[in-house]
């Protein structure tokens, strides 16, 4: 039940809709602030005597009355935008690993730098994303990520054109490509932070879920568009054009659309608590055992996706896989990720076992990712591969949602921010690490393999640097066969969460219930005592 603002907050705004910063600081964005002038840790009930009677009346009547906003929804439409855009651009050139190899003259090294170059980023810019989301707002980071991805969009288009020379064509792609990778953690920080503060309590997981799961759903649209458009090495411009297209419409929605960070009037009491300062957070949750353990779990779960989603065509195409099976492959990870992300999302919102769904949904997506390394070794396995690679992607980004809330619990009240973004980096520095791991156990062909037919793009008569298939077998051994099977036991065993943000709500919600009651007590009294 949400009530009406009132006439206190009400007179906080000006004209532009702006709210006052005296009553509720958010400086065009920023998080700080006095939150309607009071603390849900400030409710007092003594209610003993008439004073405390008295008391219990003035507290109520600065109570937040918690309310949501049909704005949040063009909000959520913003974020999910940009994180789709921002996806489609980092992995591009997986899905056309052999045509981008030939079309810029690089080597697989080089081009696998391309998504590489969003881990780099990531890790010391998470740091500053968390601090700008936490600081300055959900609106500054939204903007920050939207030019950068524009800009990078635009650059990565440049790289093909006639004007400029073919040695240094690679780089002016790569620069596009690291300034797109800068605007990943703005905006794939920002799903928590925006469920906290403009969804009830009741919809955070969902909103959750809604907004992180955009980025695996641009993979997904990368996946189908680009091995459709890029039939041979001539596509490429086009189908950079094509990718770049919404970076440069979410661009200007963002600019002249987002005018807020957060909502005039809080969805739950949480979104109205102050929260901790990004250092004093920084400091609390490297020393929380439950979120150390859950950094290192989510991370090593991350760092498969993003290993597998960068290499998948790799590691298929030596087999006889063509590109678009490959593409396939990718879409159905994150179409069976989705769907189950969507089934979990509303089943611990309701319920709130988050660690019972993320303990269930990593063990079956490491079952399921030990099972595609087996069958991709294999040649004419399609139904299988296809599978393996659905029912791990399925079970692998559940735990994506699922994991931001647990951080935000375990760890509250820390911003948002800080401790779901922090798990992001810790999930791409471990990327990082297994991403080059996987490029140095690669093996060449063996010479049968050779002769067999393959499913990788390789320009006939090329005088330039083609696309040489490997061998991934030990690579996906290693990964899928040790480090999974480590981090999904080191998770079970260890990972004890307590939901410190949801009982911090219902002991809020029981002290404002009990301030009412004292309330109605009171003014019954009042009455009675007037008629005698």
């Amino acid at each position: 039940m949400y009530g009406k603002l009132d006439e206190e907050t009400e007179d906080s705004y000006n004209m532009n809709g702006e709210v006052n910063k005296d009553s509720y600081a958010t400086n065009g964005g920023l998080d700080t602030g006095k939150n309607n002038g009071f603390r849900h840790s400030e409710l007092e009930v003594a209610a003993d005597d008439k004073e405390g009677n008295r008391q219990c009346v003035d507290k109520q009547e600065n109570v937040e009355q918690y309310k949501v906003y049909p704005s949040r929804w063009f909000m959520l439409f913003v974020v999910c935008c940009l994180n789709l855009s921002n996806a489609m651009m980092w992995i591009t050139f997986a899905a056309a690993a052999d045509t981008t190899i030939t079309f810029y003259r690089i080597s697989s090294l080089q081009l696998n730098m391309l998504s590489m170059t969003f881990m780099f980023a990531t890790v010391p810019l998470g740091f500053v994303a968390s601090w700008v989301l936490d600081t300055f707002g959900l609106r500054t980071s939204l903007l920050i990520s939207a030019w950068l991805n524009g800009l990078g969009g635009l650059l990565r288009n440049i790289s093909t054109l006639d004007v400029i020379p073919e040695d240094h064509a690679y780089t002016v792609l790569l620069i596009g490509q690291i300034l797109a990778a800068c605007a990943q953690p703005f905006v794939m920080f920002a799903p928590t932070k925006l469920a906290a503060l403009w969804f009830p309590e009741n919809r955070r997981a969902t909103a959750n879920m809604i907004g992180s799961m955009m980025n695996p759903l641009g993979n997904m649209v990368a996946f189908i568009i680009v091995p459709l458009v890029v039939e041979g090495v001539s596509d490429i411009p086009l189908a950079l054009w094509i990718v770049s297209a919404p970076a440069f419409f979410i661009t200007l929605v963002t600019t002249f659309g987002v005018r807020r960070s957060r909502p005039p009037t809080p969805p739950s009491p949480s979104a109205g608590e102050i929260t901790q300062p990004f250092l004093t957070g920084l400091k609390q949750i490297i020393v929380n055992k439950n979120y150390v353990v859950l950094n290192l779990g989510f991370g090593a779960g991350l760092a498969l996706f993003t290993a597998l989603a960068s290499f998948l065509e790799q590691i298929l195409c030596p087999r006889g896989y063509s590109d678009e099976f490959a593409g396939i492959c990718g879409a159905l990870m994150i179409v069976f990720g989705m769907l189950l992300s969507a089934i979990a999302g509303v089943y611990v919102d309701k319920t709130k076992q988050f660690d019972d769904v993320l303990k269930v949904s990593y063990s079956l997506a490491v079952l399921s990712g030990i099972a595609f390394t087996q069958v991709s070794r294999l040649r004419d396995q399609h139904v299988w591969v296809a599978i393996s690679a659905a029912l791990f992607g399925g079970f692998g980004l559940t735990i994506y949602p699922i994991s931001m809330e647990l951080a935000v619990e375990v760890t509250y009240p820390v911003a948002e921010a800080t401790s779901s973004g922090l798990c992001i980096v810790g999930g791409q520095a471990q990327g990082i690490a297994y991403m080059f791991a996987m490029q140095y156990l690669t093996k060449p062909l063996s010479g049968h393999e050779l002769t067999l037919e393959s499913g990788c793009h390789i320009a006939e008569n090329a005088t330039t640097t083609v696309f040489e298939p490997q061998d991934w077998t030990y690579s996906n051994l290693f990964i899928f066969n040790v480090i999974s099977t480590v981090a999904v036991v080191m998770l079970v065993l260890l990972f004890k969460p307590k939901y410190k943000r949801l009982e911090a709500e219902k002991k809020i919600a029981a002290l404002a219930k009990k301030t009412t009651d004292t309330e109605k007590s009171y003014s019954v009294n009042t009455v009675s005592n007037t008629e005698l």
